[in-house]
């Protein structure tokens, strides 16, 4: 007998970047291919000395008529600055080289179905944050939903406040 109730589906993945001097445009697996999980990248230096992490788990289910799954991303890590001198910060006679900053990364991404899709919704949010320097918040949330298959809709706000951009609403 074949059920149709219960988990159908779930994943999980991870991966961990570790760089010396890096140029950060190489560190792909900081930067998350799904664009609903993407890091904003612009207030860290141009070259990553520093370890990172992230986990991603997917979960589904069907009940009948309804289906739908969560998807959970968390991504942390840690850095030193290796060269150059961030804009704002007063050096001593001690030096800047060394001085550790944190990043931690936490999206989540919930949708559901009803007849197999004759109406859909879904709903995500991302949350990103790094400091004490260069320090960086990002919030983002976001909506989406379709009616027959052909009347569809979505909206996404974006807010943050970091080292480089000041405060934004995107």
């Amino acid at each position: 007998m074949i059920s149709s109730f219960g988990l159908t589906s779930g994943g999980i993945e991870g991966g961990f970047y570790v760089g010396i001097n890096a140029p950060k445009v190489e560190a792909w697996i900081i930067q998350h291919e799904n664009s609903r999980f993407k890091l904003d990248m612009s207030p860290m230096p141009d070259r990553l000395t520093g370890l990172y992490g992230y986990v991603e788990a997917h979960a589904g289910f069907n009940v009948y008529v309804f289906s739908g799954g969560i998807d959970v991303y968390v991504g942390l890590g840690v850095f030193v600055f290796n060269d150059g001198i961030p804009t704002g910060i007063v050096v001593t006679s001690s030096g800047l080289a060394g001085i550790p900053y944190a990043l931690g990364h936490l999206g989540i991404y919930v949708h559901g179905e009803i007849l197999g899709g004759l109406v859909s919704a879904g709903g995500w949010g991302d949350f990103q944050v790094m400091g004490p320097y260069p320090f960086s918040f990002r919030g983002a949330v976001g909506l989406e939903g379709c009616v027959l298959w052909v009347i569809c809709g979505s909206v996404d706000v974006a807010v943050g406040l970091n080292s480089s951009r000041g405060f934004y609403l995107d």
